[in-house]
């Protein structure tokens, strides 16, 4: 049976809500059930951040070269801009946080990251806020307009880099049956109320709420065009389109699924979409009920969906047809997140579960295993409810 090559426990037991990876600085970025955000560099494995910008529940996080997003429940979107990633390597290595493979029977499962190493991080500056409404289940979605060079997305600052520029979406202040647009760094609303009827609602009659967006540039449209798909607790799923002079319009929609969508995935060339819902499948019956989330590998080729049982289920793209499966976590499966994965590897046995070593307090006298370079190769992060991210290459 597959194993994850690396397993990351710094959250546990808070439940990880969200997680991303940006393939090009090799960061995971994670958000806990009681505000937490980290960030892991997985060349070595090592947390580069660990702070607290969130008083309650972290709904989304996300990364752009040294500039992390994270977006809670208690109301408030944040962009941060991370310290030097070599003074965070210098930070962990003082503290000791080398990370080493334990098995799978010596690995504590409720130990949190050690207050010595958190102290020594470098925190991350507060950049600027939003009030928001998180009054729902949707995290925001993030869309670059300025999408800079692989070159310059790195974790060091250089003001020879294009300026952050990006459009975010979120859930109206007021109604989650409608969504806002806001602009990235300046905080200025673009777009108000989008969807909110021309004609108000019976008394009584109330507007099925958001459960999942995704903002989107579609490409076989004039340039400039915007949209954002849209997933409902009624099960529908729709198109929202943006065009001069005619400002939004629903261009299509449909009702996909019985329950509310939990999440939708997009192709990288934004042509195809996914969603996922409580109890109906993907898009064809599955027999599998119960799933958090969704995500489409960056060759558009397969499709991960994550369980309610902890089982991660890989499906083809074209197909539909289930692939496998992969089986660590024991409940839930909260988010998942392709990747290009180019880090170290552990050189352990298939059958040996590899995990971080922070706040290993075991008496042992564990050495660290060798570790081997990999090339560059397709990896998913799964984040559970057992506060645990596994790692694991999927082919």
């Amino acid at each position: 049976m597959p194993a994850p090559f690396w397993v990351l426990r710094h959250h546990s037991p808070h439940s990880i809500q969200h997680l991303f990876v940006d393939s090009h600085t090799q960061l995971l970025i994670a958000g806990d059930a009681i505000g937490r955000v980290s960030v892991t560099h997985l060349d070595h494995y090592r947390q580069h951040a660990f702070w607290s910008p969130h008083s309650d529940s972290i709904l989304g996080v996300n990364l752009h070269g040294n500039l992390a997003i994270t977006h809670g429940r208690d109301n408030r979107l944040a962009l941060w801009r991370l310290a030097n990633t070599h003074r965070g390597h210098r930070a962990a290595a003082a503290a000791g946080a080398d990370a080493i493979a334990i098995p799978n029977h010596t690995a504590p499962h409720s130990i949190s990251i050690p207050s010595r190493l958190v102290q020594s991080l470098p925190t991350p500056t507060l950049v600027c806020q939003l009030e928001v409404n998180a009054l729902n289940f949707a995290r925001f979605s993030l869309l670059l307009t300025n999408p800079p060079a692989h070159a310059a997305t790195t974790i060091d600052d250089d003001d020879t880099h294009p300026p952050f520029q990006a459009l975010i979406a979120v859930p109206h202040t007021l109604d989650a049956a409608w969504f806002d647009v806001f602009h990235l760094p300046t905080g200025n609303r673009i777009h108000q109320a989008v969807s909110k009827p021309d004609i108000a609602a019976k008394p009584g009659h109330r507007q099925p709420i958001i459960m999942s967006l995704r903002l989107l540039r579609p490409r076989r449209t004039p340039h400039g065009s915007l949209a954002c798909l849209v997933g409902y607790e009624d099960g529908y799923v729709k198109l929202w389109s943006h065009d001069q002079p005619t400002g939004w319009t629903l261009a299509w929609q449909r009702r996909l699924h019985s329950e509310s969508v939990m999440d939708i995935s997009l192709t990288d060339d934004g042509e195809h979409g996914v969603s996922d819902a409580d109890t109906q499948p993907l898009i064809s019956e599955t027999g599998k009920p119960g799933r958090a989330a969704v995500s489409v590998r960056n060759d558009d080729k397969v499709i991960a969906a994550a369980g309610w049982d902890g089982r991660i289920r890989l499906h083809s793209s074209a197909t539909l047809q289930e692939l496998g499966s992969l089986d660590y976590h024991r409940d839930t499966v909260e988010t998942l997140a392709f990747f290009e994965h180019r880090g170290q590897q552990p050189g352990v046995d298939s059958d040996d579960d590899v995990e971080d070593d922070l706040g290993h307090h075991s008496g042992e006298d564990t050495q660290r295993r060798p570790l081997e370079i990999s090339q560059t190769q397709s990896a998913l992060a799964a984040g559970g409810r057992d506060g645990k991210i596994s790692l694991w290459h999927v082919f």
